[in-house]
């Protein structure tokens, strides 16, 4: 079930700034966590791979790839920062 929490999640966090900002606000990684289950999306950092590549894939605009693919640089970033 947490690979089917990553496609909602990828999509709401595309379009909803708030949620985008508290994330990039958060300290760490637990703090990211947190703001996660709060939303409602449980998901491993191997799920959260799948789900982006899954959904990447079924992008039919270039511009809505663009915007994923921004998105998960910043993931990545944030990843590797935060123990």
């Amino acid at each position: 079930m947490p690979m089917a929490h990553v496609r909602p999640f990828l999509k709401r966090v595309l379009l909803d700034k708030d949620l985008r900002d508290r994330l990039l606000a958060a300290d760490n990684g637990a703090q990211r966590a947190v703001i996660l289950a709060q939303e409602g999306f449980d998901f491993t950092d191997e799920e959260f791979e799948d789900g982006y590549r899954a959904t990447l894939v079924g992008l039919q605009f270039e511009a809505d790839a663009d915007r994923l693919k921004e998105f998960k640089l910043m993931w990545d970033m944030l990843r590797r920062m935060s123990p």
